[in-house]
């Protein structure tokens, strides 16, 4: 829980550069500009750097876990919604997996064995909410598949 209030802190301040940056996709593309990279934690402070080349939604597979101090991962994209590897962060990497955009900040994570996408800040459209749903569906569907061949 602490590390959870933490990240949402350090979030705050240390990404909204990087949102400054990012810029809208055009109404008829699918996919979004994104910045991603590692959230760090220490006893007192927590620090979010930008991994140059990192990128959730056009990943390779399997994720290969950064190099250093890895405490979770967070993309910065124009709207929050799952991409088809998210999950991968929380179930390869086995560190949270944070989606920000300019005003709201949600977090992938497994309780339970199941996957859910909780807003720390904010709260998703119920259009949002119905796809998040079926992205969290089709993640379920590709752990049942890799784990049962």
């Amino acid at each position: 829980m602490i590390r959870t209030v933490l990240f949402a802190c350090a979030l705050g301040c240390a990404a909204a550069p990087a949102l400054a940056q990012e810029q809208a996709p055009a109404a008829a593309a699918p996919a979004v500009q994104e910045t991603c990279g590692v959230l760090a934690t220490g006893v007192e402070s927590s620090s979010f750097t930008p991994v140059a080349g990192l990128s959730l939604l056009n990943a390779t597979l399997p994720l290969a876990r950064p190099e250093g101090d890895v405490d979770g991962l967070l993309c910065i994209r124009s709207g929050i919604y799952l991409g088809p590897s998210d999950h991968r962060v929380v179930t390869d990497l086995g560190v949270p997996f944070f989606i920000r955009d300019a005003t709201r900040l949600a977090t992938l994570e497994r309780t339970e064995g199941q996957l859910r996408l909780r807003f720390v800040r904010g709260a998703p459209t119920e259009a949002e909410a119905q796809a998040m749903g079926a992205a969290i569906d089709r993640a379920h569907a590709d752990i049942a598949a890799r784990h049962n061949p």
